[in-house]
């Protein structure tokens, strides 16, 4: 098992872990003005902006298929499945800075909008006041969620060799630690460098799993 020493950076490393500035959020302009300027979401979607070039991807010969359909000026796409009516379409800005998903041309959205040095991101649902941000540190090796831009946050930190990752909050010393087996077929949990352990084994046709406390029996 590979000790607290190894993963990287101390308590007080994370803390102060070279986090850029947080970046402006362009407002992106989607090429979508029909919505809104009142028009119906399906003058959008089934318009002719969906004439564009399409693909199917299917899986060792089955019958079941991905077909990805792009609109005549590659703004957007639609994603569907077996020729079936549910459909995803992921809608671009135009300066690539932003992109909204919806669902089967509903109106419910979900926009992700990219800072202007991708440092981070963040997410909004139906135009909401409600976000979550995403920064990511400068070596990529931790990254903070925070919501509505609130003081509270939550900060993943990788090891070095991705084998394992810290969880802690507020900048406070609880953390929690999950370790990953070298053949990924099992995990640990542990609290606070603490001995006290929670063994997840896998088993080999990832049908079912064990638990195991402290390296004992108990399941």
């Amino acid at each position: 098992m590979i000790g607290r020493a190894d993963i990287e950076g101390s308590k007080s490393d994370v803390a102060t872990n070279a986090w850029p500035p947080q970046a402006s959020y362009p407002c992106g302009n989607f090429s979508d003005t029909s919505r809104r300027n009142g028009a119906h979401r399906s003058e959008m979607i089934d318009g002719p902006r969906f004439r564009g070039p399409s693909c199917k991807f299917s899986q060792d010969g089955g019958e079941a298929e991905l077909t990805v359909q792009f609109s005549t000026d590659n703004s957007s796409c639609k994603f569907s499945q077996d020729g079936g009516e549910a459909e995803l379409t992921v809608q671009f800005s135009t300066d690539n800075s932003s992109c909204k998903f919806s669902q089967d041309g509903g109106e419910a959205e979900l926009t992700v909008q990219f800072s202007t040095d991708n440092s981070s991101c963040k997410f909004s649902q139906d135009g909401g006041e409600a976000e979550l941000t995403v920064q990511f540190s400068t070596d990529n090796s931790s990254c903070k969620f925070s919501q509505d831009g609130g003081e509270a946050e939550l900060t993943v930190q990788f090891s070095t060799d991705n084998s394992s990752c810290k969880f802690s909050q507020d900048g406070g010393e609880a953390e929690l630690t999950v370790q990953f087996s070298t053949d990924n077929s099992s995990c640990k949990f542990s609290q606070d460098g603490g001995e006290a352990e929670l063994t997840v084994q896998f088993s080999t046709d990832n049908s079912s799993c064990k638990f195991n406390q402290d390296g004992g029996k108990q399941n």
